[in-house]
């Protein structure tokens, strides 16, 4: 039996990304860049399956190969800004103390999506 792998990868300009917030997971970042790219892949793995290859391993969420990354990020509401003069900067102090609402966020890119194939 014959085996290869079905390989799609991104260039670094093209690269999916995606932050599945609070909630999300790993597999959550998998179903969105499956969703938004199953017509594109499937048309190109469509011609490996049409010179006989048959998939192997899942096609589908679990065939991505993802990049994870930390994003810090800066909240300042409008509503802050007028807080920040009535309080005669007061409230500036506090939010300069604590970073302005700085939160890390998780983002998944995508890198390759890998099908084991066998004739």
């Amino acid at each position: 039996m014959e085996t290869k792998d079905f390989v799609y990868t991104w260039k670094e300009g093209e690269r999916w990304s995606y932050s599945p917030g609070i909630a999300g997971t790993e597999m959550t970042a998998r179903i969105y860049f499956w969703n938004n790219t199953q017509a594109q892949l499937l048309n190109i793995l469509q011609q490996e399956i049409n010179e006989g290859w048959t998939a192997v391993t899942e096609v589908g969420p679990s065939a991505f190969i993802l990049n994870s990354y930390t994003k810090t990020e800066f909240h300042v509401s409008f509503l802050e800004v007028i807080f920040w003069f009535l309080s005669f900067g007061l409230t500036f102090l506090i939010s300069l103390l604590t970073g302005f609402g700085a939160s890390q966020r998780l983002w998944y890119q995508t890198k390759e999506f890998r099908v084991t194939l066998s004739k």
